[in-house]
This record gives C-alpha cells, sequence and structure tokens, in this order.
C-alpha cells in the first residue's frame, strides 16, 4: 500500500512538473545556425576529435600489423634453424 502511495505522488509530481514547464529554445550551437562562431567552433572541435581518433586508431592497427610482422618473421628464422639443425 505505501509503496503504490509512493508511486502516485511520484506520478503526481512529476505530471505537476511537465504541466508547468516552460518551452526552452535551443541556442546557436544546438540549433545549427550557419555562419554563428559557436557553431563553427563546434564543427572544428568534431574534426578535429575525429582527427585524434583516427590518430590513435590508425596508431593501434600499426603497432599490431608490426608486432605480427615480427612475430612472422622471427617464427620464419626458427622455423628456418630447426631445418638447419635437424
Amino acid at each position: 500500500m505505501n509503496h503504490l502511495r509512493n508511486m502516485l505522488t511520484t506520478g503526481t509530481l512529476m505530471a505537476i512538473l511537465l504541466l508547468a514547464s516552460q518551452p526552452v529554445h535551443a541556442c546557436a550551437v544546438c540549433f545549427g545556425a550557419p555562419g554563428d562562431q559557436n557553431t563553427e567552433a563546434a564543427g572544428h572541435a568534431i574534426l578535429f576529435m575525429l582527427g585524434v581518433l583516427v590518430l590513435v586508431l590508425g596508431s593501434i592497427f600499426t603497432t599490431v600489423v608490426v608486432l605480427a610482422w615480427r612475430a612472422h618473421k622471427r617464427s620464419s628464422a626458427t622455423h628456418n634453424d630447426e631445418e638447419i639443425l635437424g
């Protein structure tokens, strides 16, 4: 019973807050006003973050490729040594 009363109280409070709220207007960045300095700065920031992401992922990919190449090279050298000794 207490749980039901808490739910009703919460629902009533949420309904009152929803009905009493005022509409808000988006800022220039959220609205995407062309030519606004904030919008252009946000676009440049996104491009910068994408560049950093590509750089980091490229570095990880290059590291994995180099390690795989070294492992293959070492495996081939070990295999050749076994043939010579064997």
